[in-house]
């Protein structure tokens, strides 16, 4: 926030938030389109049972890498590339895998970001040019060009870059809307041009390689060995191998030594005894991830204008504080925050003056007022997220109490994306991970639902340039969202971090983005 505070002190907004293309999250995370890597598709060979580490050559001077570092992930990863990443797992599989031209860094004032596969950034009248630093290769000994840079900004269609070159490692891009940040657009995977089939293992220039999925003692582990051409880098990692395992409660497996690595949203409290070691190490850090039930509009009870009061009162009908208390919070009552719209609380776009969303009398209202449903509504989650089925019973619970009869489904992860794509829940229990602290909203109003009037909304905010006056037209929007309610928020969770004795974590455990905490891998250490 930090970050925010310095713009509006500089007086100025320097123009509009971009998000990149929207995530295809209905389609089938195993179809083979061409574009999504299924890793169950390339197995390790028959028989094997033990994961083989490709040996990374020794430059001069550069220690070799020893260690292994462990994560805990509630799924293996599933789609490893950009376009198709769903799961947490996913994405932290990209940031070990794949470089960027510059990479967020966090600070004390804010995030910063630096240099990455761009050894070189200089600014132009109408964006950034990079030097390509000739020390990255690929995973099979191919330096990074500029040409990788032209075929990723073509392959990934965005379409607010236009990239030229006239160097083998110069690359310039033009950016056809300003932003506030131009460096923050820069962050996107960097994918090879010479291999355009991503159907195979993924060829990444970042430090680590996908080497496998196995089964070790019983458990299902994703192993990421250091590429091997890792040593040529300007810092080469110092960690030889880092491995997720998966498991339905990470803070646990830690707890047993299983785990290096873990990110959980519900208090280590919760996990009861044996308390945690007292050597192992818990940062509590705010994360830009908000969840919401999305709504079936083709639902008859839900759609249209008529639908609108049905909408409006499961979203005051739910007391989210309660929920709050009794499934994240525990002991630690300052912790984690009940939407008010769209956007966290506390942020510079959330309108403070709109008041909680629970409102048992409006929402008792709006049932008098709507066409209750016929049948009982389902609310469908991942059943391996406990904290998710815990939330979801109690929420139905109290829409029951409202006179709208509910109940809450476990699904199957590939049930549930199924039912996703084939609109076949009335509510869902989701997330949307805002990609920055300028907190843009159109991704979120295309994934999970919007009106034309939030629509026309979202246009005004857009074209606002001075800092101010986006602020006002996205407080506006906030308001306008309570009346039409696409969508319903739920909450924001803070996450603990949590690390065992002997990992050293950069820049510190208090300072990791959860949503992208081993995007400084290279800097961490093992040194147990």
């Amino acid at each position: 926030m930090r970050l925010i505070a310095a713009m509006v002190l500089a007086g100025s907004f320097l123009g509009l938030c971009v998000a990149q293309p929207p995530r295809k999250e209905e389609e089938d995370p195993k179809a083979k389109t061409g574009r999504a890597i299924d890793i169950e598709s390339f197995p390790p060979p028959k028989g094997e049972s033990k994961v083989v580490v490709p040996k990374a050559p020794e430059g001069p001077g550069v220690a070799p890498a020893s260690g292994t570092l462990v994560v805990g992930v509630r799924h293996a990863p599933i789609a490893l590339h950009p376009r198709t990443a769903r799961t947490d797992a996913d994405v932290w599989a990209l940031d070990l895998i794949y470089d960027s031209l510059v990479k967020p860094r966090a600070t004390a004032e804010g995030v910063a970001f630096e240099p990455s596969l761009a050894a070189g950034i200089s600014a132009e009248p109408t964006g950034r040019s990079f030097q390509i630093d000739p020390r990255y290769k690929w995973s099979d000994g191919t330096p990074v060009s500029a040409n990788d840079v032209l075929a990723t900004v073509e392959r990934q269609k965005l379409a607010w870059a236009e990239a030229s070159s006239d160097a083998p490692r110069r690359v310039s891009v033009a950016l056809r809307i300003p932003v506030p940040d131009p460096a923050s657009l820069f962050t996107f995977k960097i994918l090879p041009a010479h291999r355009a089939d991503d159907s195979g293992p993924p060829l990444g220039s970042g430090p680590y390689a996908f080497g496998s999925v196995t089964t070790q003692g019983g458990r299902q582990y994703a192993v990421f060995p250091m590429q091997p051409f890792a040593s040529t880098r300007p810092r080469p990692p110092a960690i030889r191998e880092v491995r997720f395992l998966v498991s339905p409660h990470p803070v646990d497996d830690l707890r047993r030594g299983l785990v290096d690595v873990a990110i959980e949203e519900r208090s280590p409290v919760v996990f009861g005894e044996p308390r945690l070691p007292a050597d192992v190490r818990i940062a509590t850090v705010p994360s830009r991830r908000i969840y919401y039930l999305a709504i079936n509009t083709l639902k008859t009870a839900f759609s249209g204008d008529g639908g609108r009061a049905m909408r409006r009162a499961v979203a005051f009908g739910i007391r989210r504080e309660v929920i709050l208390d009794e499934v994240w919070r525990v002991k630690e009552p300052a912790l984690h925050s009940a939407l008010t719209g769209p956007f966290p609380a506390n942020t510079w776009p959330a309108d403070a003056e709109s008041g909680p969303l629970d409102d048992d009398a409006l929402a008792r209202a709006e049932v008098k007022a709507g066409a209750a449903p016929a049948e009982k509504l389902t609310i469908v989650y991942e059943d391996d997220d406990v904290a998710a089925g815990l939330a979801c019973a109690r929420i139905a619970a109290q829409l029951a109490g409202l006179g709208l009869p509910a109940e809450a489904k476990p699904l199957a992860t590939a049930e549930y994306r199924r039912a996703l794509a084939e609109k076949s829940y009335d509510l869902a229990y989701r997330h949307f991970d805002f990609r920055d602290e300028w907190f843009e909203p159109g991704e979120l109003f295309t994934t999970a639902g919007s009106t034309a009037r939030l629509d026309a909304a979202l246009g005004r905010a857009a074209v606002r340039a001075e800092f101010t006056a986006k602020r006002d037209a996205y407080r506006r929007l906030h308001r306008d969202f309570r009346a039409d309610m696409p969508f319903v928020p739920l909450w924001c969770l803070d996450a603990h971090v949590v690390l065992r004795r002997g990992v050293e974590a950069y820049p510190s455990a208090d300072r990791i983005d959860p949503l992208h905490p081993l995007a400084e891998i290279d800097r961490w250490r093992v040194t147990r």
